[in-house]
């Protein structure tokens, strides 16, 4: 007789499991949050090739200005990813009674220094256009430290979803006694 009582389910006495609205979230499989995260490095990649490309000479003013709106939409992409990633971190490591290992505390070093880049970036191409010229080593910096901070832990994630075949042997034409054994007259 299953009974529900205060976000737990209990069988005879005995709660089997404890759940919250914030289960699922805080439950976030390893290869989910490395999508997330391998999906926010090709959005930066795009938005750093975008740029690149819209700086090209070859392009005509309405080409060009397409490219910017596209490079916008994909930061905007990318801080938005990135807001969602950060919060889902927070939900997983404040589910956590116990102290981070030191990778999850370098992960979320690295997160933090993204923030104020982000808001330094955005602040000088809204309102600040006299400081453009940090704009593009703002963007580069941005876009190695995201590509650090997935690749520190969605490589490892991504490697241990797929073991390597075990290596084996051939069969030996001789048996390990032929070997041993002096040949026969």
């Amino acid at each position: 007789m299953d009974t529900v009582e205060s976000g737990g389910v209990q069988a005879r006495g005995m709660r089997l499991f404890h759940f919250t609205h914030m289960t699922f979230l805080t439950a976030l499989p390893a290869s989910l949050s490395s999508a997330l995260g391998i999906a926010f490095v090709l959005l930066g990649t795009a938005a750093v090739w975008l740029i690149f490309d819209a700086s090209r000479r070859t392009h005509s003013t309405a080409r060009r200005e397409r490219i910017i709106r596209a490079h916008r939409v994909a930061g905007y992409l990318f801080i938005a990813l990135f807001c969602l990633m950060v919060w889902l971190m927070v939900l997983r490591t404040g589910a956590s009674a116990e102290e981070l290992p030191i990778r999850s505390t370098l992960h979320i070093m690295m997160a933090l220094v993204l923030v104020p880049l982000l808001l330094v970036k955005i602040l000088v191409a809204r309102y600040y256009k006299s400081f453009t010229t940090v704009l593009v080593p703002l963007g580069l910096m941005i876009f190695t430290l995201a590509f650090v901070l997935v690749g520190a832990s969605a490589g490892p994630t991504c490697s241990a979803l797929r073991p390597l075949k075990p290596y084996r042997c051939r069969k030996p034409r001789e048996s390990p006694k032929s070997i041993d054994q002096p040949p026969r007259i």
